[in-house]
């Protein structure tokens, strides 16, 4: 599987394994009509069928008839599913996602070919596979979203309170060594 090959799900799983893929299935329903976002709320909502892609068959499913989930839960929802496995078996095979414990056991589960092949799909434009908004997604997530999405889709920091967060915040820091031990701690 060469750069070319790699479509647009197979791009946002070597930028960004399992999140990234369903963040770049959400951009690609969103800016193609067949989801809906609610401002303020940022909830999803399916307004059309006839995904293109196995992983926007999932988030389809995932968000259902009635609709009304925010991102991060159709993410979380899809993470397990056996549809995002079929793309990472298939990066496995063509030799650029390594699995099992090698893949935990250093920091990046891409292989050497898999890190050349997406260097090379962000240095070339004109390689990269659907449209340019969604493209942006897979390649760099939510953090900024492109224009031509609604910035209601962009991910929110880490809440003060997140039991998720690697390393204090300051203001923890300085309430532990002043002896307060009530409240947040990692």
């Amino acid at each position: 599987m060469t750069t070319p090959h790699l479509d647009l799900y197979d791009m946002a799983w070597l930028a960004g394994g399992r999140r990234r893929a369903s963040q770049t299935a959400v951009a690609a329903l969103v800016g193609s009509g067949r989801v809906k976002v609610t401002d303020p709320t940022a909830d999803l909502q399916a307004v059309g069928g006839g995904a293109t892609h196995p992983v926007e068959t999932a988030v389809l499913d995932a968000l259902g008839t009635r609709g009304h989930r925010g991102i991060e839960t159709v993410v979380f929802l899809v993470r397990e599913d056996p549809r995002l496995d079929a793309v990472e078996e298939r990066l496995v095979r063509a030799g650029l996602l390594r699995r099992g414990r090698l893949a935990s056991a250093v920091r990046s589960p891409l292989t050497r070919a898999g890190r050349r092949a997406l260097r090379a799909l962000r240095e070339h434009a004109d390689a990269r596979p659907g449209s340019v908004a969604t493209a942006e997604v897979a390649l760099h997530g939510l953090v900024r979203v492109p224009a031509g999405l609604p910035a209601a889709l962009a991910e929110r920091p880490p809440s003060h309170w997140s039991f998720t967060r690697r390393e204090p915040v300051d203001s923890d820091r300085a309430r532990i060594h002043a002896g307060n031990f009530i409240g947040p701690v990692f």
